[in-house]
């Protein structure tokens, strides 16, 4: 579930590459596998940010992708399930392109708020309990934003009152509120 908060710190870290001096030249010298000329120390720091990106997909995903018979059998391509995933995109896009662009601290919490936000609300199967993953950078963010570090977490709860209600919770969430 942590992989909420990826698409922001992909932006982030992108971004704080591409932020220092040549950092264009050194995500194409990476890219392109150190051909431009550039000191392999930079291009190294680069390629060692996509090595990691894509050692950590390979291990997150290698579990199910070696038990797969066929392609076909990781999900079922139908149209709700293509448009989920483009309206994710095309909210998570304007904050991951904020970080790319201006990388900062503050910016990066917010990016994963979105996202996070984003990612619960238009995805294709969500649980209920989704909904808590954007309350952590939005509790980060308090001294900066106290009236949304105050009411994210109450409309949380009252999204979360089904599942509640049917663990037999629905005393303690109403306390709570």
């Amino acid at each position: 579930m942590a992989l909420y908060y990826a698409p922001a710190f992909f932006g982030h870290l992108l971004g704080r590459c591409l932020q220092a001096r040549g950092g264009l030249a050194k995500v194409g010298a990476a890219a392109a596998g150190g051909v431009v000329s550039s000191s392999s120390q930079e291009v190294g720091a680069v390629a060692q940010l996509g090595l990691v990106v894509v050692l950590s997909f390979a291990l997150i995903w290698s579990p199910w992708l070696t038990s797969v018979k066929d392609a076909s059998q990781l999900s079922p391509v139908s149209l709700q399930a293509q448009l989920c995933g483009a309206l994710t995109l095309a909210a998570t896009a304007p904050s991951m392109l904020h970080q790319i662009m201006r990388p900062s601290p503050l910016g990066l919490l917010l990016a994963m708020a979105n996202t996070a936000l984003a990612i619960f609300m238009f995805a294709f199967q969500v649980h209920e309990k989704s909904v808590l993953l954007p309350l952590l950078p939005i509790s980060m963010m308090a001294a900066h934003y106290p009236g949304l570090a105050v009411w994210t977490p109450i409309v949380a709860m009252v999204s979360m009152y089904p599942l509640l209600e049917r663990d037999g919770l629905s005393l303690p969430n109403c306390q709570a509120c």
